[in-house]
């Protein structure tokens, strides 16, 4: 969340006020400065404004203007009494006229130099020359940060050997099919799709090749380290099998998507049909459904629910064979879970069905679980960790990720073959669907399979692998190229940084004096005011000047919503020391003794009760592994404490004097961003 001056806003004047405004109008004025929020002021006030969503959803030549939108007046109100924070808040002075906005979109802008400053160079050319085609969308003149980030990618591709085609940003419709097409941040996707009246938040799945540089290069960077894994189970006998959604050019996706966005609340007796009577009847639909975590792994905490049990950390599939010679094995969230299906209507559950009718030997096994983290890495994760024998089966949900040389079926074939109705969805999400999607999800899988599965069963001989999935899929992500043995002493800090102020500097001073060498880990999770992306580059350019310090992202094994959600809710409750420990341990035995991390520091939390926590567990937990644990008192100004959520409070009321007391130059910057 940082705020941009009005000079650099979408602002479209009318002469009076009115109730809707011309598409073409707000088109216009969005291919001048595409942003996600076109301002309407009238005589000089703020009268209104037009959100991408807003736009999208608009059907007619005329678009209406919501004047009952949040703002912040800075005089009487501050950003922490308001109850909610939209992604773009209008921050006006007293009289109503528009001084500038908060928006959460920027992000990508700053984080982008940092992020591509972590990947090697050999690693990075591989990553570019195995995406395919790459096509830039070319910034307006007027977006100086946006175009000095353009040029610099494109300069990165053409030093990688990939050379880009530059389009302008209204031509994306007519690349995105067999291109990726990249744009510097979100706010500028967002504004370019309004002008074709398209919803960002849920594209047609077409469209999901559009994306930032930085969201581009994780996804691929993920994909560097996940398909080995794949491949390398195939070449010792392991089937397998994705499924998701492939580009449908047909249009039959695109009306469905249009459709579900604007679906109501579903009754359930419509949603389940005639199973509704049978077994959902008096029951809580979606059921609840908790996670434990197995090994910094997510895993369903047991249920005995009439429709939905989970034992011993798996969805019950019914059917299932007592004796078995090969197993099929189900991985994802909640289509693999079965979150809107009773236990016999689960994908496992079809699919084991389907086998029992032809008397093969096998079982299918349901290994789906719910994540906050990256379900990239994590379900990957899982499978590194089942146990295999040559001639099993893996079955996983491939979201929008593209595997080279996996098999995959295609959701949007099975839709349009099948004429599914739009009361199988739940909402406008394509993969919350009933049992009748299901069943036709797992009638193709079945006839994909038929072949394998009339296989002989061969030796069925455990397959030896490395289990290690921190290793495969964290540390040789941003690790690559680190020697530990290089240095001496090295530290570290896992921070939030919410934003990144002089007492998180005075911490990593303090530290360095210990340290020959601290890697500071930023924590991943988007649960905070600012976000990650925001905070990671405050790090970044706030330590910019400090040798032998490494900043990373802390991934999806450190610090996540995950493994310690009373961190972002700051909510003490009953499993908060279970939680701790989970997370601290997990740090201490699978990833500080790869990096020869032999301390971590922390600063003192004297306000904090979930974080005084987790600095309390460290020092019973840490020693045990080899870990000095130093908590360094806490940085004072004037005899009061720097902290974060003062930071926040002093930007809610752009008090710039004070916020300068309190946090460097490198963070003013981004706090006030100049785009």
């Amino acid at each position: 969340m940082v705020y941009v001056e009005r000079e650099h806003l979408t602002i479209l004047e009318l002469q009076e006020e009115q109730s809707s405004v011309s598409f073409d109008k707000l088109r216009a004025v969005l291919l001048e400065r595409p942003a996600h929020t076109v301002y309407i002021e009238v005589k000089g006030i703020l009268y209104g404004i037009v959100t991408a969503a807003r736009i999208a959803r608009s059907a007619y030549d005329h678009v209406e203007i919501n004047t009952h939108f949040i703002s912040v007046d800075l005089e009487n109100q501050t950003l922490d009494k308001l109850q909610s924070i939209p992604l773009n808040l209008p921050v006006l002075d007293k009289n109503g006229r528009l001084l500038g906005e908060y928006t959460k979109y920027l992000g990508d802008l700053f984080c982008f130099e940092y992020y591509i400053s972590l990947i090697s160079r050999p690693v990075l050319s591989t990553i570019l020359n195995k995406a395919g085609r790459i096509v830039l969308a070319e910034p307006p003149a007027a977006s100086t940060e946006r175009r000095r980030i353009f040029t610099m990618f494109r300069e990165i591709l053409n030093s990688c050997g990939v050379e880009a085609e530059i389009i302008s940003g209204t031509q994306f419709t007519e690349y995105c099919d067999d291109a990726w097409v990249l744009f510097p941040d979100k706010d500028y996707i967002s504004g370019i799709f309004s002008t074709h009246r398209i919803p960002y938040y849920h594209p047609p799945l077409r469209l999901e090749r559009c994306n930032t540089y930085c969201t581009f290069l994780k996804q691929h960077l993920i994909s560097s380290v996940t398909v080995p894994v794949l491949e390398a189970l195939q070449q010792k006998g392991v089937h397998i099998l994705s499924f998701g959604f492939d580009v449908d050019k047909s249009g039959f996706l695109d009306a469905l998507c249009q459709r579900l966005g604007k679906k109501k609340e579903e009754k359930l007796e419509v949603f389940l049909a005639e199973s509704f009577q049978n077994v959902y009847k008096d029951q809580v639909f979606p059921p609840p459904t908790e996670v434990i975590l197995e090994d910094g792994i997510p895993a369903l905490k047991d249920q005995e629910l009439p429709v939905y049990h989970i034992r011993q950390g798996k969805r019950l599939t019914t059917g299932q064979p007592e004796a078995y010679e090969r197993s099929i094995y189900t991985y994802g969230p909640c289509l693999v879970i079965g979150a809107f299906c009773a236990d016999e209507y689960t994908l496992a559950s079809q699919l084991q069905r389907r086998i029992n009718l032809t008397e093969l030997p096998y079982r299918v096994v349901n290994l789906g679980a719910l994540f906050t983290s990256s379900t990239d890495v994590l379900d990957i994760a899982q499978i590194i960790k089942t146990p295999l024998r040559s001639g099993d089966i893996i079955i996983f949900d491939k979201l929008l990720r593209n595997f080279e040389n996996i098999a995959s079926v295609d959701l949007s074939n099975i839709f349009k073959k099948n004429q599914i109705s739009d009361n199988c969805f739940w909402d406008y999400n394509l993969r919350h669907f009933n049992y009748q999607g299901t069943g036709f999800l797992a009638d193709a899988i079945y006839d994909r399979l038929l072949p394998v599965l009339q296989q002989p069963s061969g030796d069925g001989e455990w397959i030896e692998k490395d289990e290690d999935f921190i290793q495969q899929l964290y540390l040789d992500r941003y690790f690559s190229d680190f020697t530990p043995s290089a240095y001496g002493t090295i530290g570290s800090i896992v921070m939030n940084c919410n934003p990144f102020t002089l007492g998180h500097r005075y911490l990593i001073e303090e530290a360095l004096k210990t340290a020959g060498y601290l890697i500071i880990f930023v924590v991943e999770e988007d649960a905070s005011f600012f976000s990650f992306q925001e905070r990671f580059a405050m790090v970044c350019a706030g330590t910019a000047d400090l040798p032998h310090v490494k900043v990373v992202p802390s991934g999806e094994f450190i610090l996540t919503r995950t493994s310690f959600p009373e961190y972002f809710v700051k909510t003490a409750d009953e499993d908060i020391q279970k939680n701790v420990e989970n997370d601290i341990t997990l740090f201490a035995a699978k990833i500080a003794p790869k990096l020869n991390i032999t301390y971590r520091f922390v600063g003192e939390e004297p306000e904090d009760e979930v974080t005084d926590a987790y600095n309390t567990a460290m020092k019973r937990i840490l020693p045990a592994h080899g870990i000095h644990i130093v908590e360094i008192p806490r940085k004072k100004n004037a005899q009061q404490i720097i902290s974060a959520s003062a930071v926040r409070r002093y930007l809610a009321v752009n008090d710039r004097e004070r916020l300068k007391e309190l946090v460097p130059a490198s963070t003013i910057k981004i706090l006030y961003a100049q785009n």
